[in-house]
């Protein structure tokens, strides 16, 4: 734990250095040489045929760190509206992706994400299995079922996903075990709006 006392260094902008290198951590920013070829595909929120308001709690672990902080997403077939929050509500990054143009806002207190990464591991969780299946047909090797995601890249597990909880057709828990970056994510849905 950081002694912000001793450093002099704010608890906030502590909390807010962490937040950085465990997401940048998370999308891939520190692969091993298996992964440095490992693009996710990124898929077009026309794909998604729902409209849903969605706020998450999420929890990351890495390197026997851990940190909690909340999204706000809006998921449409026009695009997608993604807020990292911290714990205390600051809006860390902002995100409005259209199926091409990927527009991007970040706090004055935080270092630029790999959000593209971000997204590509939420519509792994959440988009419909055959539009998966078509994305996924390249170089990576998919399995998709109600409960388990898994992408192979090289016939090494690169990526897996479980979904459980269901509300109708929405995981309200989601488990990301993410072996490029040695990270686990863990996604309660708090709060969950079908417009």
């Amino acid at each position: 734990m950081i002694d912000c006392a001793e450093n002099k260094v704010s608890y906030k902008k502590a909390w807010l250095g962490v937040i950085g290198v465990v997401l940048l951590t998370l999308t891939g920013c520190q692969v091993t040489h298996n992964y440095q070829r490992l693009h996710l595909p990124l898929m077009s929120p026309a794909d998604w045929s729902q409209n849903l308001q969605v706020t998450q709690i999420v929890t990351i672990s890495s390197h026997k760190k851990r940190l909690k902080a909340m999204t706000a997403l809006l998921l449409t077939p026009d695009k997608i509206t993604m807020a990292i929050l911290s714990t205390i509500g600051q809006r860390l990054v902002a995100v409005e992706y259209d199926g091409t143009n990927l527009d991007i806002t970040y706090g004055e207190t935080i270092e630029p994400l790999p959000v593209r990464q971000i997204l590509s591991l939420i519509q792994l969780a959440l988009w419909p299995k055959q539009i998966l299946r078509m994305a996924y047909q390249n170089e990576l090797e998919l399995v998709v079922t109600r409960e388990l995601r898994q992408v192979f890249f090289e016939e090494s597990l690169a990526v897996e996903v479980t979904l459980s909880d269901w509300q109708l057709d929405w995981p309200n828990v989601i488990h990301i075990t993410n072996h490029m970056s040695a990270m686990e994510i863990d996604v309660i849905t708090v709060d969950l709006q079908r417009l």
